[in-house]
């Protein structure tokens, strides 16, 4: 205001908003981080912010995925309700994290005999969706009309599945042990 004048003024403020970046990211099965987008549609997801707002993460889902929660600015645990209260500021990024969906496969000897003791061979286990499962071949024996049989592979639908191999089943199943004779034993 310059020396000497006088007067009302009437002066009015003009502001915006700063508005704050979220970025989002994706954990499956503990593997590594991947863009969320990649299996979630945008929509409905808040991509910024301002002071003047509180508001809750909303819940991703994927197919075959158990959500686990929330982990980021600061929180390495998950959790499934994460909330930006009223004046918060700053770029966030937080990150979503799932478990393939649980199934039981069953194991089958196919009457076959555990070559070795103690006897502790699991007759089910827990395995995830997009999980590798580890199933190396046991040592079993079976005889038929009086020749023996060794255990040589595993096939789930009769399709052979290896040790690590990549769970991708929708649903429970069996993997059968499947035997060779002693005369082309590998």
């Amino acid at each position: 205001i310059p020396r000497g004048t006088y007067g009302i003024k009437k002066y009015e403020a003009n502001f915006e908003l700063i508005q704050y970046d979220i970025n989002y990211g994706l954990i499956r099965n503990s593997g590594s981080e991947e863009s969320l987008w990649n299996e979630v549609p945008i929509e409905g997801f808040k991509l910024s912010y301002n002071v003047t707002e509180t508001f809750a993460l909303k819940t991703p889902s994927i197919k075959n995925y158990q959500f686990l929660g929330w982990t980021g600015m600061g929180f390495d645990t998950p959790d499934t309700v994460v909330t930006i209260p009223k004046g918060s500021t700053g770029t966030r990024k937080y990150i979503a994290n799932f478990i393939g969906d649980e199934y039981k496969l069953y194991f089958d000897y196919d009457g076959g005999t555990p070559v070795e003791l103690p006897v502790d061979y699991p007759y089910e286990k827990k395995v995830n969706y997009d999980k590798y499962v580890n199933m190396s071949v046991p040592r079993f024996t079976k005889i038929i009309d009086g020749v023996t049989y060794y255990s040589y592979k595993w096939q789930i639908d009769g399709k052979d599945v290896t040790d690590g191999f990549l769970w991708k089943y929708t649903e429970n199943k069996t993997a059968k042990l499947i035997y060779i004779s002693q005369s082309i034993q590998l």
